[in-house]
């Protein structure tokens, strides 16, 4: 009787790739949050300013 699953190589390979995937995508994924505070930011002043430049 042989008992099918997974090699320890075949389980640790799998974990390399999870890792590298990881390494490119989660720093992407902080930039892009970030990106979006400063633009929510960024509009918010303009919506205080532009009034005040459009009575000049």
């Amino acid at each position: 009787m042989r008992v099918k699953g997974f090699t320890l190589a075949e389980l640790l390979i799998a974990l390399v790739i999870l890792g590298v995937i990881a390494t490119f995508t989660i720093p992407k994924v902080l930039y892009a949050n970030q990106n979006t505070k400063y633009n929510a930011i960024a509009k918010e002043a303009m919506g205080t300013i532009r009034p005040s430049l459009s009575t000049l």
